[in-house]
């Protein structure tokens, strides 16, 4: 999986939408943790979240897309 590099401040304030590449490594975390449908269902209803918001109330494991900075 690719790996996709935010900073701190984007963690905190930038919406999952914002950033195709975060979009994207995200979605892929979300699919290959719960599968296409599920993990399509749950990114469209939560990407309106910061990214912070969506990796503390989501119960997969999203950092293992992106990483800090």
């Amino acid at each position: 999986m690719t790996h996709y590099f935010i900073t701190i401040q984007e963690y905190e304030n930038m919406k999952v939408y914002e950033n195709d590449h975060v979009y994207k490594a995200i979605e892929m975390a979300l699919v290959k943790q719960l599968g296409r449908t599920i993990g399509e269902a749950i990114l469209h209803r939560f990407m309106n979240k910061t990214i912070r918001e969506m990796t503390v109330t989501s119960g997969v494991d999203l950092m293992s897309a992106i990483v800090i900075r």
